[in-house]
């Protein structure tokens, strides 16, 4: 947390004012599990996202879909 120290890796973001609920949250799964792995606790909020949508999260087809329609709507004209 930057507000209690520095950050030592930014291993995704979280974005509320994303009309997509589930595009809201990018997470680099790999990194997670990285961290995770040598003992990293994650803070509670972001505990929620990563399994949300972490690496094997249980709304990463939903996250998948609504980022696609998100691009979709970017690009037409």
């Amino acid at each position: 947390n930057p507000r209690d120290g520095r950050v030592l890796e930014e291993v995704g973001t979280y974005d509320p004012m994303v009309p997509e609920t589930d595009a809201r949250a990018r997470l680099d799964g790999e990194r997670i599990a990285y961290w995770l792995s040598v003992g990293a606790q994650p803070s509670d909020k972001a505990a929620v996202l990563i399994k949300k949508y972490g690496k094997d999260g249980t709304h990463l087809a939903e996250q998948t879909a609504a980022i696609d329609r998100l691009a979709a709507k970017r690009r037409r004209p």
